[in-house]
């Protein structure tokens, strides 16, 4: 099995992109070649697990029992009260440790309240059987990607990873970041992008338009965990190119 998955996983076929052009569309429409590569939306809990890992925060301890990362106190909405003990999660109480940043299949997940990050990703509910997940494209996907705890906390974190493990130079930096989320370097009409939003954001900090102490520390940090920020936001993140 391992032997078959190595094979797959490196084939020239699986590792091809799913950018298409106007031959590959005019010859073979419905790709029956394979051509390209079907794009699709990475799962609910690789998006977490991806940020947490390239920010360097995941907790990568392995077995133990659930864990509850920060959410709204929804389960409170749909308890009963009534119920005597040992009736358990009517309230939510969430994690205070490191324990928190592990994988999402450590997550403790209640049936009829399911992650909300998690389910905004489509995460089936697990009251019924789901043999092929849906696959929506809403605007509450990328304002959890931005103002979701963890994921504000991820891109505090890229940014000082930048700072610390990116070199001296800004472009070096932003050149670090990208390959570390995206997994090549970026072009040159996206590093001016980048280099343009960091000095707007720098100007930002610097001058007292917005908090950096909130965010991340100083103003050159809070720059960088913006485009930490920005970076784990990306289509090619949530989306395998």
């Amino acid at each position: 099995m391992h032997h078959l998955l190595k094979t797959i996983l490196t084939s020239e076929t699986y590792c091809r992109s799913a950018a298409s052009t106007p031959e590959h569309l005019e010859k073979d429409p419905r790709n029956e070649l394979l051509a390209r590569s079907p794009r699709t939306r990475h799962p609910a809990e690789i998006i977490r697990d991806q940020a947490l890992a390239v920010s360097g925060l995941l907790n990568p301890a392995i077995g133990g029992p659930g864990v509850h990362p920060p959410q709204h106190d929804l389960w409170s909405e749909i308890s009963h009260f009534s119920y005597n003990p040992p009736f358990t999660a009517q309230i939510f109480l969430p994690g205070r440790d490191a324990s928190t940043l592990r994988r999402s299949v450590y997550t403790f997940w209640k049936r009829t309240s399911p992650p909300p990050v998690l389910s905004l990703f489509d995460a089936p509910t697990r009251e019924t059987c789901a043999v092929v997940r849906n696959a929506t494209d809403t605007p509450l996907q990328a304002l959890v990607v931005m103002n979701e705890p963890q994921f504000v906390a991820a891109g505090a974190a890229l940014g000082k990873r930048m700072i610390a493990e990116g070199g001296a130079s800004p472009t070096s930096r932003l050149t670090y970041g990208f390959r570390l989320v995206i997994g090549r370097d970026p072009e040159a009409k996206e590093m001016k992008l980048l280099e343009k939003s960091l000095a707007r954001h720098l100007e930002r900090f610097t001058t007292g338009e917005a908090d950096a102490q909130t965010l991340a520390g100083t103003p050159e940090q809070a720059a960088y965990a913006m485009l930490g920020s920005t970076l784990i936001n990306l289509d090619e993140f949530i989306n395998r190119p």
